[in-house]
């Protein structure tokens, strides 16, 4: 068996890398940092000899990792998550822009009982201003109040 099989050294790097690419599959910024944690612990291992012993590998280990976490994990998400900021339909979509547009009718929808249409990418709440409108009848947005589309059945 190779001599570096068992150098701390070596084995805390192996280790590290292996963290590191473990947050490729999995969400949430935290395997990153126990990996960074043992690449630092290999870089002191290596720089301190025989003389730094499995216990205080340990040690350094749980306290850079619990450091690394505390301080780098949100400033991490910033960077990698992107904006999460969620838009409502209504937002995304001014009432201007609805008039006139197709929809694909979801469920039943009446001029008393709203129904569900699917305008863009999203589903929207909708009454009719001209009768039962079942799914598969081509509409037409005639007007929006607020999340709720007013809808009419094209002849």
């Amino acid at each position: 068996m190779p001599s570096f099989a068992f150098d701390p050294f070596w084995c805390w790097l192996c280790a590290g890398t292996l963290l590191i690419l473990l947050e490729l599959a999995t969400p949430g910024f935290v395997a990153m940092f126990f990996g960074m944690s043992a690449a630092t612990v290999a870089l002191v291992c290596a720089a301190a000899g025989d003389g730094f012993g499995v216990g205080l590998q340990l040690g350094l280990f749980a306290v850079l990792s619990v450091a690394y976490v505390l301080a780098l994990r949100r400033f991490a998400q910033k960077i990698f998550a992107g904006d999460t900021a969620r838009v409502s339909p209504a937002d995304a979509l001014p009432e201007a822009d609805c008039a006139g547009r197709p929809v694909k009718v979801l469920e039943k929808v009446r001029p008393d009982i709203p129904g569900r249409v699917e305008l863009g990418d999203a589903a929207w709440s909708a009454v009719s201003e001209n009768g039962e409108i079942l799914p598969g009848d081509d509409a037409v947005v005639v007007s929006r109040d607020n999340l709720t589309l007013k809808i009419r059945r094209l002849p």
